[in-house]
């Protein structure tokens, strides 16, 4: 028995990614979809299953996860070109920004059980956490913010028993940059912080067809003036007259730019910036920037989209529970995964389409609020048609 009528947003979303799935496939993801959007619970299988009213079995629901012949790479690439052609669309003339980072979804340690976990440094804590970590590809442009792509990151035995290569991080980021090709005709920037920073990554991108604004670490070395120097050796030697103010993002940047050679890299602009005001004794941030048309200004404005990435994993953590999974298997987990990615995807272009630009998070509560007045009129009219209130409870799932 049907509860509620299946959103259909959401089925004519789907429909545009042209993914073969069963029936019984597509109604489960339909209600994966209700029940992760609807959810005010941790977002385990079963909390999700609750929050779906049109799911009949739970074991069924679980095992569309686990199971069920479905490609998870399928769904993933169809998703991922199908949300490159949305920021094309939007772009205009604007620039599209690719950003890469990670994100770990920490677990108790007594979790030894679960496929995939180790120990990843935490930038947040700043310590080792016994975690999955998650390399993720975001995209920005014109207002339009989507998740992308995403890589898990395992340890050498882990891969070894998924039968999977061992890679690192800026590896499996260019793997995911290779599946795309609007950078050949739109203007794409890649944004990346210190970690990701390496000359192999930086080159590889500019041989795709990306420019690259990155953050560096202080030890990278540049050559200014021809004289080998490192980047924070160099920069305690400058003083207030060396540096040009700029305003940017809506704050003061004291910055030195600097064009030429950096190690592995043959040429890019390096900027050392202090924000707000110049401090010999506070530590300036630096960034490198492969596009030398640039100005300073819009270097820093440029790369100020980073934290779209950071963005969105703060939505699809916190509303939408990409850490709060509760499965032994790693197929399983990235399945989960997969099916937020699609989510939020659906969600943002739903919020970038409306009338009134919100965020996120309104977008979700106003999804939310339909569903209620929509189960108000269901009971409304069960009780208009003598329906027993055991059996509206237990239709509603809802303990007598």
């Amino acid at each position: 028995m049907k509860i509620l009528p299946q959103n259909s947003e959401f089925s004519n979303f789907f429909s545009k990614l042209d993914i073969k799935l069963s029936k019984p496939q597509t109604n489960h993801l339909n209600c994966f979809v209700e029940g992760i959007i609807n959810c005010d619970k941790r977002k385990n299988v079963s909390n999700i299953w609750e929050h779906s009213l049109n799911s009949k079995d739970r074991s069924s629901f679980n095992k569309f996860l686990l199971y069920s012949p479905w490609s998870k790479d399928k769904m993933n690439r169809k998703r991922i070109d199908f949300a490159a052609k949305e920021l094309v669309k939007a772009s205009s003339d604007e620039p599209i920004f690719l950003s890469i980072d990670d994100t770990l979804s920490v677990k108790r340690t007594q979790s030894k059980s679960i496929e995939g976990l180790k120990f990843n440094h935490s930038h947040t804590s700043g310590k080792r956490e016994w975690s999955h970590c998650q390399v993720s590809l975001h995209g920005f442009s014109n207002g339009l913010s989507l998740p992308l792509d995403f890589k898990t990151y395992l340890g050498e035995e882990c891969c070894e028993q998924q039968s999977r290569n061992f890679k690192s991080k800026g590896e499996l980021a260019l793997d995911m940059l290779e599946g795309f090709n609007f950078q050949k005709l739109h203007k794409s920037y890649l944004l990346m912080d210190s970690w990701y920073s390496s000359s192999d990554v930086i080159n590889e991108a500019q041989s795709l067809g990306f420019q690259v604004i990155s953050g560096l670490k202080s030890n990278r070395i540049f050559y200014p003036g021809g004289i080998r120097h490192k980047l924070s050796d160099f920069a305690k030697e400058l003083k207030e007259d060396d540096l040009s103010v700029v305003t940017a993002n809506g704050r003061k940047h004291y910055v030195y730019r600097h064009e030429g050679h950096i190690k592995g890299i043959e040429n890019a602009v390096i900027l050392i910036s202090w924000i707000d005001e110049f401090d010999e004794d506070k530590k300036p941030f630096y960034l490198i920037c492969t596009d030398t048309s640039l100005d300073n200004k819009e270097i820093l404005e440029y790369y100020k989209n980073r934290w779209e990435i950071e963005t969105s994993f703060r939505y699809q953590k916190d509303r939408l529970g990409l850490d709060q999974y509760e499965m032994r298997s790693l197929k399983g987990i990235e399945r989960f995964w997969e099916l937020i990615y699609l989510v939020y995807n659906y969600l943002e272009l739903k919020r970038f389409l409306s009338e009134v630009k919100e965020n996120l998070g309104k977008t979700i509560d106003k999804i939310r609020a339909m569903r209620t007045k929509e189960l108000i009129s269901y009971v409304f009219e069960m009780a208009k048609n003598g329906v027993e209130l055991a059996e509206l409870l237990k239709n509603l799932r809802v303990l007598a």
